[in-house]
């Protein structure tokens, strides 16, 4: 069966994707009754709705807690990309290429105030 962890981090979520409404909202703190008399899962929301910044909080927890999947899903690309900026960064060819490509720039726009930027 699945951990406790993940079960949690599933009703987090759910908690995350359908947020109280204004008439939940009200409904829950207008409620005339004996609080201890409702379900426990009414008594849960109830306390839900009384922490501060719920969602941005809630948005904290699940990102801390996917981001080593994410990462770890990305990981291949990134290091991907990593080779190829090393490659770049090094490599001869590209630097005798932008050489001519300045070079290019600076014959056409010589006799301008964008010319002269010699290098």
């Amino acid at each position: 069966g699945e951990s406790g962890k993940s079960t949690i981090f599933k009703q987090l979520r759910v908690i995350h994707q359908n947020p109280f409404t204004d008439e939940e909202r009200g409904s829950y703190k207008k409620y005339p009754g004996d609080k201890g008399a409702l379900s426990k899962i009414d008594q849960f929301l109830m306390q839900l709705m009384e922490i501060p910044n719920l969602k941005p909080r809630l948005d904290l927890m699940l990102t801390i807690h996917e981001f080593p999947l994410q990462f770890q899903e990305l990981a291949p690309e990134v290091s991907n990309a990593l080779t190829a900026l090393k490659q770049l960064k090094t490599s001869k060819r590209l630097r005798r290429v932008m050489h001519y490509a300045l070079s290019i720039g600076n014959y056409v726009n010589g006799g301008t105030a964008k010319g002269g930027a010699h290098g």
